[in-house]
């Protein structure tokens, strides 16, 4: 990297570093995928001073519950978890001849995976540390310390604290930092219309219900579809403000395009104004995050694309496949072309040394989500090719990830001879790198001509995704070979 700035430098030691810090479930395949920071307001979590459930799980499912592809180091969810999961055990047939021991045992692990999933589209996640929002927890927490040397992309790295007692898995690393990957470690104004605010009443924690409670659409009062939570969260409060609209249904086969324009559906541009989102006083809501909207994906009920239950299975498997075939390039051109910025600034500061906390935050679907299905080899979706809706980590492929563990830091402090265009920079963008600025400050010391950029607060700048087999795992009988005579699967 004899070309790249002292910020890039940073941004590949700090990822080479968490990649060997962190140690995945065995036999996991991972990849770590920078993100767009999302701020974590401790306060909003206990806003009377006793935690809020549905704060907690909202910020869950709105960060860490979406599925997407990591592309050269960034990550872009386009749906939710469990959609691609439900859809599996729903569409998933046995190459095995029916009555047979080996499909027998394959539709035996499928009901039991279709019970744990249940009926609800509210899928509950579980994060250890459990009070990981908490400023004063230390738990989980370490040092991480690099510095760039004269010559950018020379780089030594340091780091205290807690460390994983078991050895590291070997998970892809960022070779060679490409364009992509360096259009997020720059200077970058994040477009207001690209952005979204994940929005609950400021109330305290929902006790026990002794009924399923109703869950209504989140966003606009038009649209009411009923769904049972039966977990004793009360969800009927969420709002999200939006400020452009996302919407798609898949049906008869065909995936809409997701990121539709408010023209379309009229009702829902009443959601770019915030006082018509919700009837609530600005005082008495609480801010849980702010950040891309594509990151907020999974709290987007209305946003996420649905699938036709009275269509039968092969129609459901090639809408799902279409869409992800359709999505997945939307994703990445706009990972190639920085969309979520206004504009960018190279750093031009190249001997800068950072120093911050970080965490891992685990994140389980233990409750709902079954491994073993999705792994398991004989099995084909109605009416597609294998590879149909993931195609695995097989070379040319661009494997999909479900975040498993967030990365979260705090007191990131960034130190060096400024230039003046970053002192600059400073104060006119948004971002820095993966970080968010809107609670940074650059302070200046002019004996020494240095300057210190500090980012306090608690973000998420990354998670770790485990990478999703090659689903489906073989070609529908019935689709015969692929063109030229040779077989998939």
């Amino acid at each position: 990297m004899p070309d790249a700035s002292g910020l890039l430098a940073l941004g590949q030691a700090l990822d080479q570093y968490l990649l060997g810090e962190y140690s995945p479930p065995p036999g996991t395949q991972t990849a770590l995928g920078f993100v767009p920071g999302v701020a974590v307001n401790p306060s909003s979590f206990a806003p009377t001073g006793v935690v809020n459930p549905l704060a907690v799980q909202t910020f869950l499912n709105s960060v860490a519950n979406v599925l997407g592809p990591v592309v050269d180091g960034r990550f872009a969810g386009f749906m939710s978890a469990q959609q691609i999961y439900g859809m599996v055990i729903d569409v998933a047939s046995p190459l095995d001849a029916p009555g047979t021991p080996a499909a027998d045992a394959f539709l035996s692990v499928k009901n039991t995976a279709r019970s744990a999933f249940g009926a609800s589209p509210v899928k509950q996640l579980v994060a250890i540390p459990m009070n990981w929002y908490d400023a004063a927890n230390t738990e989980g927490w370490a040092s991480f310390t690099t510095a760039t040397r004269e010559g950018a992309g020379e780089e030594e790295a340091t780091s205290t604290g807690d460390t994983p007692s078991t050895p590291p898995v070997a998970t892809p690393p960022i070779v060679a930092p490409t364009e992509r990957f360096e259009q997020l470690w720059r200077w970058r104004t994040l477009d207001e219309a690209a952005l979204a605010d994940v929005v609950i009443p400021a109330q305290e924690a929902v006790g026990e219900v002794s009924e399923p409670v109703v869950v209504r659409d989140h966003r606009v009062e038009t649209y009411q579809p009923q769904v049972f939570d039966h977990r004793s969260v009360d969800l009927s409060g969420v709002t999200v403000r939006d400020h452009r609209s996302l919407s798609g249904v898949v049906r008869n086969g065909s995936a809409t395009q997701l990121r539709a324009v408010a023209s379309v559906r009229p009702l829902m541009s009443r959601s770019v104004a915030a006082a018509d989102v919700a009837e609530v006083d600005a005082s008495a809501t609480q801010v849980l995050a702010r950040a891309p909207r594509r990151q907020l994906v999974a709290a987007l009920a209305e946003d996420q694309p649905g699938f036709a239950a009275n269509e039968n299975v092969m129609v459901r498997s090639q809408s799902l496949a279409h869409l992800i075939r359709v999505e997945t390039p939307v994703l990445v051109a706009e990972i190639d072309d920085d969309a979520e910025t206004s504009s960018s600034q190279s750093v031009e500061s190249h001997e800068l040394n950072l120093s911050l906390e970080y965490c891992f935050v685990q994140v389980s679907r233990e409750a709902w989500w079954n491994d073993a299905v999705l792994r398991m080899p004989r099995w084909y979706a109605p009416g597609c090719r294998s590879g149909a809706f993931s195609s695995g980590a097989s070379v040319g492929g661009l494997p999909l990830g479900v975040p498993i563990a967030m990365v979260l830091t705090r007191n990131v402090s960034v130190t060096g001879q400024w230039s003046e265009a970053d002192r600059s920079a400073a104060e006119s963008h948004t971002s820095f790198g993966p970080w968010s600025m809107h609670d940074s400050a650059m302070s200046y010391e002019e004996s020494t001509d240095t300057a210190t950029l500090t980012i306090p607060g608690m973000q998420v700048v990354a998670v770790v995704c485990a990478l999703l087999p090659q689903l489906a795992p073989a070609d529908d009988p019935v689709l015969g070979p692929v063109a030229g005579g040779a077989t998939q699967g």
